[in-house]
């Protein structure tokens, strides 16, 4: 039997949902939110400014820092682009909606705010970056978002499952690196930290 790309994606988008480390480990899971997503495009080495998307596309044991198991595919950060959208809106979040989406709890957005409509325009702006991606998603086979910077395991509460991320842990050096031996720049972490800070909210929205 075959299935579309979109019902594979569905299947296994995993990676934005679950996963590790540790850029909030101060977090107040009780009345805290998620870190800022800052509007910036400073810093890096080589990197700044842009971001690629690593899709692993091989499975094989022991092959998951492996250059080869992966493809890139460039995330344009123009205004007026998918993720320029979702970065516009994401900024016009109330802490509290931020707080909902970086929890994967969507059903925490107060349906009274000006934010229970304007998430339905983020989630759209993230279905049509997902399908800016497709050049490196495989026809048939699994794969997965490489990721980096996500929330720590802390986060994930009330029954959550959680897997640990590409980047958690002694590890963060090694994703770095893989992404950069991928790419061939360094990247810019601020701006990655956002992106992928983005990328983990609009995935409690999939479905």
């Amino acid at each position: 039997m075959k299935i579309t790309r979109k019902q594979l994606r569905k299947l296994i988008l995993r990676e934005f949902k679950f996963t590790g480390q540790s850029f909030v480990d101060d977090l107040d899971l009780l009345g805290g939110g998620p870190p800022p997503a800052e509007d910036q495009e400073s810093g890096g080495g080589g990197g700044s400014g842009k971001v690629h998307q690593l899709v692993r596309v091989n499975f094989e044991p022991g092959r998951e820092f492996d250059r080869s198991s992966y493809k890139k595919t460039p995330i344009d950060m123009k205004p007026g682009s998918p993720f320029s959208k979702m970065r516009e809106i994401y900024n016009s979040f109330s802490i509290d909606t931020k707080s909902a989406l970086y929890g994967m709890f969507p059903g925490g957005i107060d349906p009274e705010s000006e934010d229970s409509v304007t998430v339905w325009e983020f989630r759209s702006a993230y279905y049509n970056l997902l399908d800016t991606m497709d050049d490196a998603i495989p026809m048939d086979g699994d794969y997965e978002y490489f990721t980096i910077f996500h929330p720590n395991d802390k986060l994930a509460g009330k029954g959550q499952s959680v897997e640990i991320s590409h980047g958690s842990g002694d590890n963060e050096s090694k994703a770095l690196d893989l992404y950069r031996r991928v790419t061939g720049y360094t990247p810019d972490e601020a701006l990655l930290k956002e992106y992928e800070l983005i990328m983990h909210s609009a995935s409690s929205l999939y479905g």
